[in-house]
């Protein structure tokens, strides 16, 4: 019997999962779950074993809703017998309640179990939810801490590697969404820029701070846009990415430790075991410092 397990953010299923698991896969859609491996992903755990996983980047599915229902539908056709499905905390949010009930409607469970202290009950689920008694969640204090631990440990696993920008396919990003300039014959080097992308009527730019208002208008004569987005190298220091191949299968997880752009390399801190054939750099929007600490969020599609 295929169950769906709601979560909840006041109630864990930890406990409940040790008591009723019982050798069945399980299926972790809650990228922020940091009892079972790495968060900013989701993965099908055999075991103790994650014995696959697809990247999110975030800790919030709804800053990933693509990649959280791919992930959903891929590594549900990898589940063997008839796994438990971990579902992220539930709240009445628009965008969430489409998520949880498509990730329900493709997966077809059997059966679905909600939070008792929950009001879950008319969301729409494809069954009749049965409610469960569970304990109560860690304070927001110690989840953090335990995710903290697992950021450390992947800093740990993971050793350097020089991904060159112009050999991979960036996912996750404004950087390298657009129509590079440079290749059409437009350098703006001698105004300031390090990396120039239009993208219809916007001009997207990577540049130091010290490129001036002129520079820009200039720049945009250019470009023949009308609208100007500028970043700074360091923007992209931190965020949490993953190497994948070129059929999109996740291989590798760690962080960008720097972006230079004159020497056009991404240094990044990753497990994967090099030299990797890394065809797609996935690039999440969470940030992490070198000591594990969370340094939020990136505003959709900025960098």
């Amino acid at each position: 019997m295929r169950t769906l397990l709601v979560g909840s953010p006041s109630r864990t299923w930890r406990e409940w999962l040790k008591a009723n698991r019982r050798g069945r896969d399980l299926l972790i859609l809650d990228p922020a779950d940091p009892n079972h491996g790495t968060p900013g992903r989701v993965s099908l755990q055999r075991g103790d074993k994650a014995v696959a996983w697809r990247f999110i980047g975030s800790l919030e599915p709804t800053r990933n809703p693509i990649g959280v229902l791919q992930g959903a539908v891929q590594l549900m056709a990898e589940a063997a017998g008839d796994p438990l499905i971990l579902l992220f905390p539930y709240r009445p949010a628009p965008v969430l309640r489409q998520l949880t009930l498509a990730i329900a409607q493709l997966l077809r469970p059997d059966e679905v179990l909600i939070p008792d202290e929950s009001g879950f009950e008319g969301v729409g689920w494809p069954v009749g939810p049965q409610r469960v008694v569970l304990d109560p969640a860690f304070p927001d204090l110690v989840q953090s801490a335990q995710r903290r631990a697992r950021w450390i440990e992947l800093g740990e696993q993971g050793v350097e590697h020089d991904v060159l920008m112009d050999r991979v396919s960036i996912e996750g990003l404004r950087l390298g969404s657009g129509f590079p300039l440079t290749q059409a014959g437009l350098f703006l080097s001698d105004l300031g820029a390090l990396h120039a992308e239009s993208f219809g009527s916007t001009l997207f730019l990577v540049a130091n701070s010290d490129i001036d208002d002129a520079q820009v208008s200039r720049a945009l004569d250019l470009a023949q846009s009308q609208t100007a987005t500028m970043v700074e190298p360091s923007a992209y220091r931190g965020l949490l990415c993953s190497f994948a191949d070129q059929e999109g299968r996740d291989f590798g997880m760690g962080f960008i430790q720097s972006a230079d752009f004159l020497a056009r390399v991404f240094r990044v801190c990753c497990t994967a075991i090099p030299p990797a054939p890394v065809r797609i750099l996935r690039v999440g929007s969470m940030r992490i410092d070198e000591n594990g600490k969370e340094l939020g969020e990136t505003k959709p599609w900025s960098v």
